[in-house]
């Protein structure tokens, strides 16, 4: 926990989880990276994927959630990252 690089080891193994797609395991390995390290360099890039995560397992509600969260609270992140999570609030409608 107390490694710089453990958020970033946490965010690449969600990726395997994602890659594979078993999308529970990862959103539940990127919802413990974004809880775990939320000062981690990766911090808006888990959120984003756990949103997408949540997504494929038609938890609408809860991505919707996370993308508004990865908005608001990280409005410096990388301009993919917010263009993305943008995109998707639109084509969920997210409230």
């Amino acid at each position: 926990r107390e490694d710089g690089l453990a958020g970033n080891a946490m965010y690449w193994l969600g990726e395997t989880y994602y890659a594979r797609a078993q999308y529970r395991d990862a959103a539940a390995t990127f919802a413990d990276a974004y809880t775990n390290y939320p000062k981690g360099s990766k911090v808006s890039d888990s959120l984003l994927k756990l949103a997408k995560s949540l997504e494929a397992i038609n938890e609408t509600e809860v991505a919707c959630t996370s993308y508004r969260t990865l908005l608001e609270e990280h409005p410096t992140a990388r301009p993919k990252v917010l263009e993305l999570a943008k995109r998707a609030v639109a084509e969920l409608r997210c409230p």
